[in-house]
């Protein structure tokens, strides 16, 4: 498992859920899940989250296990200042900004791997207009971004068959 894939899961918004239980027993529900930061700082930012019927406007920082917080050195950083939802696949440990404790989910209480792995399916959907994209011009870096995209609304447009 590689941060990169929560951060698919994150983006494809975990298959339609939108409630979660904190790792601390607060009611998280997601507004909007933010923007994709492909820059330094936080992995997500202008997210819209509501914690105990409190709404937070902020970012959200995603990591495999809670401690990689303090591998990273996100605690000395005034980009993570505003964060305002840590999301993790395993929770080991709480994390602090400015002294106050960040609200936690654990992704592997609600989701398999195999669901995880499930935005990856870009892999596996036949794109019609793939052979087109070979046009010289376009880099590795953008077609590989652009099938990432479809797959994610792909995915999207699935789930929300599925849940009607």
């Amino acid at each position: 498992m590689r941060e990169k894939d929560i951060h698919l899961f994150w983006e494809s918004k975990c298959l339609g859920r939108i409630r979660f239980e904190s790792t601390d027993g607060q009611v998280v529900i997601i507004k909007d899940f933010g923007t994709l930061n492909k820059g330094q700082g936080p992995d997500f930012s202008n997210a819209h989250v509501q914690i105990n019927g409190i709404d937070f406007f902020g970012s959200v920082e995603i990591h495999i296990e809670t401690k990689d917080w303090y591998r990273h050195s996100h605690q000395w950083d005034e980009c993570y200042h505003q964060v305002v939802l840590h999301v993790v696949w395993v929770s080991n440990s709480t994390i602090q900004v400015l002294g106050r404790n960040i609200p936690e989910i654990e992704l592997s209480s609600y989701f398999s791997v195999n669901d995880l792995h499930k935005t990856k399916i870009y892999d596996a959907v036949d794109f019609p207009c793939l052979d087109r994209i070979t046009t010289v011009g376009i880099s590795h870096e953008l077609k590989k971004q652009q099938l990432e995209l479809a797959s994610i609304l792909h995915l999207d447009q699935k789930v929300k068959y599925y849940l009607n």
